[in-house]
């Protein structure tokens, strides 16, 4: 049977100064980074004193090893990796030399299989090597990333990395995976807030069971995810000593530091989160099983199909391969209820809605530019904005549950939906510029900027395409 979801993707890493704090060197003294402006890595000059004028030259150690690791990427939609690129500069006398991590080890080809690396200086691998049998390297563990070695033998001339590109094989639904795969499971995590409550203990003892003991056990089958404090609540009414040791979520016992007075009663502050739901039915209130909970009743999009292209060249295979004319989302809107059995626990959860976007968002110059979305299917990142109500105002729906909402938005990113297409490389091409405007790339006084290879995760701002 055909997997219709089954797709080709082009990964690309473009290395730059926001991508430095996610890169490993193996001696940062020995490289040195480009500015945005000038991307890559490249080996860092020291200065020569060739006369005894002390005229100084900057100059390249060609005896010394330096390695950059690049970041990890776990695509968990991955059914296999396809090919690899390697985008430089590199002079006559200069080499860029690879192996792949699982996440785990580090591997090498041999020549006939991967091997785990012992590590020899002589394992390492071309470009040509590892995109050739890139395609048997397990994908089971759904991680791969590359370390690169730069080396020269000519004093006077350094490689200069500027990133890779990655073919991958996924099957996956990007609708399906940004709301239920990548957004429900965000929700359910960050969401969580504290919830009172306290119980009597009905005998001496150093532990209580909030699944099990009927005084701990706050609601039916609410999701506690941990207990954040215990206090007794008849000797210490201002909780200032926590008398929690440990907690297992799973089964729901707490222990106590020490043994507790039958008829003590115990103040404690569990860590909840909500049920996540989405209902796209038509009924004029939500019901929900247990509380609190958080119901995604409507999802707008906003979407155009564009003029775009991610590609890069297989020179193993003498192929290049291409993506082209994305979906360009401008936005995804998820409509938000939360539902909460009482007041106090509607304003916290409130709370944690507000405190979304702040939790691992970005910075740029100083200021939070939105929360991060990683993607489950191909490991991304998107922007995440939400909008609260402006003015809190709970109301009770029909099952006298309290309701407030918010919105969740997705913004911007490319959905690659079609199918790649693979030509031959071509070595040698001459053009006029009558021959540009012919096949239709627009008038030689445009300025032409070009798209980074790849799906692209977050921009900032509306790339310059057209709509198709």
């Amino acid at each position: 049977m055909t997997d219709t979801l089954l797709k080709n993707y082009i990964h690309s890493v473009d290395i730059s100064e926001s991508l430095r704090s996610k890169l490993t060197f193996s001696d940062a003294a020995k490289i040195r980074m480009y500015s945005d402006e000038r991307r890559g890595v490249r080996l860092k000059p020291w200065r020569y004193n060739k006369f005894a004028v002390k005229v100084e030259f900057l100059v390249y150690d060609a005896t010394s090893e330096v390695t950059v690791r690049l970041p990890e990427w776990s695509p968990q939609a991955v059914k296999g990796w396809g090919g690899f690129e390697e985008v430089s500069s590199k002079p006559t006398g200069t080499a860029i030399n690879w192996r792949v991590s699982n996440g785990t080890d580090d591997y090498w080809w041999t020549g006939a299989a991967w091997a785990v690396v012992t590590p020899l200086a002589t394992e390492w691998n071309t470009e040509i090597e590892i995109s050739a049998n890139i395609g048997t390297f397990p994908h089971i563990q759904k991680t791969i990333h590359f370390i690169a070695r730069l080396e020269t033998t000519d004093r006077w001339k350094t490689p200069v990395l500027l990133g890779t590109r990655l073919l991958v094989t996924a099957s996956f639904d990007w609708f399906e995976d940004l709301i239920l795969d990548s957004l429900k499971p965000r929700i359910e995590e960050d969401f969580t807030f504290l919830m009172d409550w306290s119980g009597v203990l009905q005998s001496a003892t150093d532990r209580f069971n909030v699944k099990t003991d009927y005084e701990f056990t706050p609601e039916e089958n609410l999701n506690i995810v941990g207990i954040e404090s215990v206090y007794n609540d008849d000797t210490d009414p201002g909780y200032e000593t926590d008398l929690l040791s440990s907690f297992d979520t799973n089964t729901g016992l707490a222990i106590l530091t020490g043994l507790q007075a039958s008829g003590t009663r115990l103040f404690f502050r569990l860590n909840v989160a909500p049920v996540v739901a989405i209902n796209f039915t038509n009924s004029d209130y939500d019901e929900v099983g247990s509380t609190p909970a958080v119901i995604i009743d409507r999802i707008d999009v906003v979407a155009r199909q564009v003029k775009a292209t991610a590609e890069m060249a297989l020179k193993d295979r003498d192929e290049g391969v291409k993506l082209d004319q994305p979906l360009w989302v401008e936005h995804l809107r998820c409509s938000c209820v939360l539902l909460t059995g009482s007041l106090v626990s509607s304003l916290r959860l409130m709370t944690q809605a507000y405190a979304f976007v702040v939790r691992g968002a970005t910075q740029q110059s100083g200021h939070p530019i939105g929360s991060i979305l990683k993607t489950n299917a191909l490991d991304l990142e998107h922007t995440l904005k939400i909008t609260p109500l402006s003015r809190y105002n709970p109301k009770s729906n029909f099952s006298d549950l309290k309701e407030s909402s918010f919105e969740i938005t997705v913004c911007n990113f490319y959905a690659w939906l079609r199918d790649m297409e693979t030509k031959p490389l071509v070595s040698n091409f001459n053009y006029s510029v009558a021959d540009m405007k012919d096949a239709g790339t627009g008038s030689p006084n445009d300025t032409v900027t070009p798209l980074p290879g790849g799906a692209i995760p977050a921009l900032s701002q509306t790339p310059e395409v057209e709509e198709v």
